[in-house]
């Protein structure tokens, strides 16, 4: 939302620099992004005035200083005052943003030639870039920004000031509504304006429009626009002649009708969409926008002016599936205020008919389906205590409460009642309004208190430190952690598990966020692939955090740890290749890890199954007791998904498969000399490596080691079969073993491959 600072002194008369009041705002919940100063648009803008037409099309202008000669496709007006850049051109209203058309922006102001831009009063301005949350829909208008100033300085807060001037003729008599879905629209209203002149809004309009963010368009339409943000309340403009009826009926949608909206799309509608209707055809979709059927146009004679309340469950519906979302589906779906229905009506009809000379009909039509009366909240004295642990004057609470727009009822200095306006939906009971006085009075004010209330939580942190001490050894290896958002659309996760296994939110905010994800790897692909579109191939990332999955008819969230590597091995230098990672690296990383954690059973194998995610051949099956986990490389058809530009390796482990840590024995070290043996044999390709060092080790207690230190596949070694080259060392932690004993050993390790394996050895098989 973007508030403006000259707006907001119409309602509070408030002198503070925009950086104070971006502190408040902040300090108090309603976070202030950004400033912007109007200067960034107008800089170099000055008022000039046109002396004269030249005949070969050239204009004279005097910019308080001399004359200048300029040419320009502007058609401009000899005595006028026009905006001047000092790069040498007339101002467009187009090009600024101010117009829908091409034309010079002219000054309806009288000023000195050579006055610079900003130092008219509606040029220069502040913009707050403002953050509001979803709870407070209230706060979406310049009206409700200044009663939350209102409320934290304790300065005097007015609501706009206007009379309208209507015609003898009353509304009733020409006009009609009726509501059919009183669950989608509980309330409308309306109001009927002749004899109007559509043409362009005054430029201090706008430029508050422009400030905002919205382009101006006409008068009529600029003033709906106007008042919603000036309000909080959206409004639509209805041509009376385009509209070919004397009646408006709010009816709930049949599936399949169709609408050409203002946007210029044509919408087919589902079931229970809130429409606006002639009586016979749909005029707007109700809450979110208006056709095109009955826009105001220049043509446009006659206005019928509507002012409704929507059901916000109907309208976040109906954006949802119809995809469109504009600032007046937004407002809906968060809740507006529906008493405010009749004053937005009156503010829009009176500003319509001073803009465009147009003619207000006597009365106001106002259906609605039933009151909607303010809700009454006693506020405690010791409940304020009791929950900010502060002790607060009952007087100051009342003054920021007050100053929110609630009515104090009765009370004394212990409690007091309130009336709860309709704007404030999300203040129901006692602790949101304790929740109010906390925030205005300043949450650096509550003061840490360190005494225990009851006895202390009784729970555990091993699982923190534990993660804690994982990803800072994955740190000191060259990885960084990241953190990712578990939601995602069907189509980010249906690669990586079937849609009908997905967990699905009941509510989502938007079909981009309406699953939870099953793995961590399209989290993580997310991250890398944001690096790669940067330039930024080589990648050492890591994350741990929860996945969400279906357990018959409830649901598990397993933490996972996933580890991600792509790029170059080694980092860019004359002294190194450039071999990129592979599978043995990312199977190194995952080893390392084991052995940080002392974890020794770790079985690592490559012909099992894996998912459809990972290349089968450059693959592997990482299990520790029962538990499974997985490194390998990214398929090409979720590169491409993801737009990678190099291959990514992925290790993704649950994270239970470190829970079973053997305690570690601390020995001082050895003193006795090791001997080694080497061992070179042909074995089959299917078996791996890992399970022949394993058997090797439970040979005898003297095997401390064994390192595969060659692999050949070649012309001189049979079809599926590979050579391999095992170094052994032996030692006996007590004395040194003599030769014959080594030896023995070596012929039951030498018998281990022949039997169990089916090995040649070399040099003696071979």
């Amino acid at each position: 939302m973007r508030i403006s600072y000259n707006w907001l002194k119409d309602f509070i008369q408030v002198d503070l620099k925009p950086e104070k009041i971006a502190d408040y705002l902040t300090m108090s919940g309603t976070e202030v992004e950004k400033i912007e100063r109007s200067s960034m648009f107008f800089a170099k803008g000055i008022a000039v005035i046109v002396v004269d037409k030249l005949d070969d099309g050239g204009v004279k202008i005097f910019d308080g200083k001399s004359e200048i000669i300029i040419n320009t496709d502007l058609p401009l007006e000899k005595g006028k005052l026009y905006a001047f850049s000092k790069d040498g051109f007339i101002m467009d209203e187009k090009e600024l943003g101010l117009s829908s058309f091409s034309r010079a922006l002219e000054i309806d102001k009288i000023f000195e030639p050579g006055t610079h831009l900003l130092a008219l009063p509606d040029f220069d301005d502040v913009i707050f870039e403002v953050e509001i949350t979803p709870n407070r829909p209230d706060c979406l208008s310049h009206i409700g920004i200044a009663r939350e100033l209102s409320a934290l300085l304790g300065l005097p807060f007015r609501k706009p000031e206007f009379e309208i001037e209507e015609v003898e003729e009353k509304i009733e008599d020409n006009f009609s509504v009726e509501i059919e879905d009183t669950d989608g629209c509980p309330r409308y209203a309306c109001r009927y304006i002749r004899g109007v002149k559509i043409g362009d809004s005054p430029l201090k309009m706008r430029l508050r429009l422009f400030f905002a963010g919205i382009r101006p368009i006409n008068n009529a339409v600029d003033v709906t626009n106007y008042v919603m943000l000036e309000l909080g309340h959206p409004l639509h403009a209805f041509d009376k002649y385009k509209l070919n009826s004397n009646k408006i009926v709010i009816r709930s949608s049949t599936a399949g009708e169709k609408i050409k909206a203002l946007d210029e799309k044509e919408y087919i509608l589902p079931d229970g969409v809130v429409l606006i209707t002639n009586g016979d055809m749909p005029v707007a979709i109700g809450g979110v926008i208006g056709g095109e059927n009955s826009g105001i146009s220049e043509r446009t004679r006659e206005i019928i002016l509507e002012s409704a309340y929507f059901n916000p469950r109907f309208i976040r519906r109906a954006s949802r599936k119809l995809q469109v979302v504009t600032g007046s589906s937004v407002r809906f779906e968060r809740g507006a205020d529906p008493n405010m229905v009749p004053f937005a009506c009156d503010r829009a009809a009176y500003l319509i008919a001073l803009l465009t000379g147009g003619q207000v009909l006597k009365g106001i039509i106002d259906v609605k389906a039933e009151e909607f009366k303010p809700r009454f909240i006693r506020l405690k004295k010791e409940t304020i205590q009791k929950v900010l642990g502060i002790k607060l004057d009952m007087e100051r609470a009342n003054r920021f409460l007050v100053g929110l727009g609630l009515v104090r009822k009765s009370g004394s200095n212990k409690a007091i009642l309130y009336e709860v306006p309709t704007f404030r939906h999300d203040l129901k009971d006692e602790v949101d309004l304790v929740e109010e006085v906390g925030r205005l009075n300043g949450y650096g004010r509550i003061r840490p208190n360190m005494r225990l209330s009851g006895l202390p939580p009784n729970r555990s942190t091993t699982d923190y430190f534990f993660k804690r001490k994982i990803a800072q050894h994955l740190a000191s290896m060259g990885f960084f952690e990241v953190v990712t958002n578990p939601f995602g659309s069907e189509t980010d996760f249906s690669p990586f598990e079937r849609v009908e296994n997905l967990v699905r939110i009941i509510n989502p905010i938007s079909l981009d966020f309406a699953f939870l994800r099953p793995t961590l790897v399209p989290s993580i692909l997310r991250v890398f692939s944001q690096n790669h579109r940067h330039k930024k191939l080589n990648c050492r990332l890591f994350e741990i955090a929860s996945v969400y999955r279906h357990r018959g008819l409830e649901y598990e969230e397993p933490h996972y740890l996933i580890i991600g590597s792509s790029g170059l091995r080694m980092p860019f230098s004359w002294g190194w290749g450039k071999a990129l990672v592979d599978i043995f690296d990312i199977k190194g990383v995952v080893e390392n890890l084991f052995n940080f954690l002392g974890i020794d059973e770790v079985e690592f194998i490559q012909n099992d199954v894996k998912p459809s995610y990972f290349v089968p051949d450059e693959s592997i099956v990482v299990k520790h007791g029962e538990t499974r986990g997985y490194c390998g490389k990214i398929t090409e058809e979720i590169m491409e998904r993801f737009e990678l530009k190099t291959p990514v390796y992925i290790a993704e482990l649950p994270f239970v498969i470190f829970r079973y840590i053997p305690k570690r024995i601390f020995k001082e070290f050895e003193r006795i000399p090791t001997s080694r043996r080497d061992v070179s044999f042909v074995v089959d390709k299917s078996t791996p490596a890992s399970n022949i060092l394993r058997a090797i080790k439970g040979v005898s207690e003297y095997i401390v080691d064994v390192v595969l230190f060659d692999l050949f596949e070649g012309k001189q070694i049979p079809q599926g079969k590979r050579n391999l080259t095992l170094a052994i060392e032996y030692q006996c932690p007590r004395r040194t073993l003599t030769d014959d004993e080594i030896n023995s050993i070596h012929q039951k390790v030498i018998e281990l491959l022949r039997t169990r394996f089916g090995a040649l050895v070399r040099g003696i098989d071979l």
